[in-house]
């Protein structure tokens, strides 16, 4: 961040294609060019995932999607109902956001007013979770408060918890929502692993018991590895849900970019992260897994999906 003018630097970074004054500034140039089709690839590739490592998602058919509508907007004051998107930490929350907002043109909100988010895309993040603009609010509560009070229905979204164990930290380590902790042989001996998966532990069996045996409003539950499989389907189902007419579903513009910009790539080895869980851990939690599967069963929903390699 330092000033361009003052000297302490070898070079310094400019794409301007025009003189202006700052341009006069400088006392010669290096001038880099690139093959354009190459340059306009990598260029979409960083507009489109927020980052200078990111990859685009590329698909058949990119070349008709100058053709989509598929701009985000808020909707007008007070005019949906208060929906939660309820979910433990690490389950996929924003990338659900995210599609939701694809599929009905509408932004999502968010009790916490992430910053991190609205900047990456998630603009309806800073607006008041009871304007009724948003077609539906993250939340990560566990309990009641004067807020949870304020949802007329929830979709609760589930994943395996040993996966959302991982991913929480994997964020919790980076604070950023694509990066990926370091991973080391001896995790299952750290104090601060420990430490951090068991709030994590807690948290995902107190959302279970709090969505599914203490809030008394209309619930539908969402799993993750089921939204990993069958996109489009289990969409469809929370759109259903969230009562979106036919006519105003935006499928075309899910299909065109499925994975969105916080979707997170990790090329480490699953084996280092699972030998992280002791054989304590494991059990723990195997028993809330099956308690909490027990209770969807019994509502006439799927259990949740097992990690076997996992499992005590």
């Amino acid at each position: 961040m330092l000033d361009r003018k003052t000297g302490r630097t070898i070079v310094i970074k400019t794409h301007i294609r025009r003189r202006t004054r700052g341009t006069d500034s400088f006392a010669s140039a290096i001038v880099l060019i690139r093959n354009p089709f190459r340059a306009i690839i990598s260029h979409y590739n960083f507009k489109e995932s927020s980052g200078h490592q990111g990859i685009a998602d590329w698909n058949i058919t990119m070349e008709t999607s100058e053709h989509l509508n598929c701009d985000i907007h808020l909707a007008p004051n007070g005019s949906l109902p208060i929906v939660a998107l309820a979910s433990c930490p690490g389950s996929g929350n924003t990338w659900v956001r995210y599609l939701l907002e694809q599929a009905t043109g509408i932004y999502t909100g968010s009790v916490y007013h992430d910053k991190r988010l609205q900047r990456g895309g998630l603009l309806g993040e800073m607006d008041e979770m009871n304007s009724g603009r948003t077609i539906a609010i993250k939340t990560h509560t566990r309990t009641m408060t004067s807020g949870t009070e304020l949802f007329t229905s929830a979709i609760v979204l589930f994943r395996n918890p040993f996966r959302a164990v991982i991913s929480h930290y994997n964020f919790k380590e980076t604070r950023d929502h694509r990066g990926v902790a370091k991973w080391e042989a001896n995790m299952n001996t750290s104090r601060h692993w420990h430490n951090s998966s068991k709030k994590t532990m807690d948290w995902w069996r107190d959302v279970a018991k709090f969505w599914l045996t203490l809030y008394e409003k209309p619930i539908l539950v969402v799993h993750y590895e089921d939204l990993v499989n069958d996109t489009v389907g289990e969409l469809t189902r929370m759109l259903d849900f969230l009562h979106v007419p036919q006519k105003e579903r935006r499928i075309d513009c899910v299909r065109n970019k499925l994975e969105g910009g916080f979707h997170r790539h990790s090329n480490v080895n699953q084996e280092l992260q699972f030998a992280a869980f002791t054989p304590e851990m494991r059990s723990e939690i195997k028993n809330f897994t099956d308690w909490t599967s027990s209770i969807l069963t019994q509502r006439g929903y799927k259990p949740i999906y097992r990690l076997k390699e996992l499992e005590v």
